[in-house]
């Protein structure tokens, strides 16, 4: 088990993972057949309805999305459409699904946000490399949903690896262009884009 955050851990025997979700005081009894992880995972005890809720929110995701390949190989309001379906959902199921705290549910609406933003700004590179469309550069208003994020939110940071996956992404490019701009190496750029 690897502790990610606060309440976060990951299992893994080999190449088969699976996120937790543990609070204090949790006693969690996790179960599967190592052959068919996906399929054979079961929770008991304690703290159970929060990871049998992850893992069923992951099951739906993947029906929903099919082939991601293929997705991000779709045009800009294909692409788009098809993860607001996801988001959309996903939000139903978690509002849906009973023995959740208020706290879980807040964080993990979030976490959906973060996880649709993530995907649309995913997008350029990967459509571009998938679609073998160089130089691809999406219209203007495709990522106007990333314009008023707040980057600085502890909290969602410590809960969320799709938020924490978009405060990285953001920061980098900011070095990027930092660096290009006034001719100084990317190391320097970054803790200065940091800072």
């Amino acid at each position: 088990i690897f502790i990610l955050e606060d309440h976060l851990y990951m299992l893994r025997q080999d190449q088969n993972t699976i996120d937790l979700y543990v609070e204090n005081g949790d006693q969690l009894l996790v179960t599967y057949d190592a052959n068919d992880y996906q399929n054979t995972f079961d929770f008991s005890g304690e703290g159970a309805a929060p990871n049998k809720y992850l893992a069923e929110k992951n099951k739906l995701t993947t029906e929903i999305l099919g082939d991601a390949i293929e997705v991000y190989k779709t045009e800009e309001e294909a692409f788009k459409n098809k993860h607001s379906e996801i988001k959309q959902a996903q939000e139903d199921f978690l509002f849906n699904y009973k023995g959740l705290s208020e706290e879980f549910k807040t964080s993990e609406k979030s976490n959906i946000n973060y996880s649709y933003l993530t995907y649309l700004n995913n997008y350029p590179s990967y459509h571009e490399y998938y679609a073998k469309k160089e130089g691809f550069k999406p219209t203007e208003d495709f990522l106007k949903e990333l314009d008023n994020l707040n980057y600085e939110n502890e909290k969602d940071f410590k809960y969320s690896a799709a938020y924490r996956n978009l405060v990285s992404s953001k920061y980098s490019k900011d070095a990027q262009d930092l660096a290009k701009k006034d001719s100084i190496e990317r190391d320097i750029a970054m803790l200065t884009s940091i800072s």
